[in-house]
């Protein structure tokens, strides 16, 4: 291991799982995709890096004003939140 690499927090293992998928021998590269190809491949890997989400009790659009223009934005209030 080189000096940079000990200075690193260990990996998460979905993401390690995720680098080696990608990485895996013969897996071609997403330049060498088709979009369709390169799509399923994305959301084959994904998923295990997703947590899944908490549940949503209200779901509210907003508007956040600003000295140059307005930013519309959502607010997610999770299930038992007060």
């Amino acid at each position: 291991m080189d000096e940079a690499s000990e200075m690193l927090p260990p990996l998460d293992p979905d993401a390690a799982d995720v680098l080696a998928r990608i990485h895996a021998p013969g897996q071609r590269g997403y330049d060498s995709m088709d979009v369709a190809e390169a799509r399923a491949f994305y959301a084959a890997t994904r998923v295990r890096s997703l947590a899944a989400p908490p549940p949503v009790e209200e779901v509210q659009d907003i508007v956040l004003k600003t000295a140059h223009r307005d930013i519309p934005a959502r607010v997610y209030r999770p299930a038992g939140a007060d």
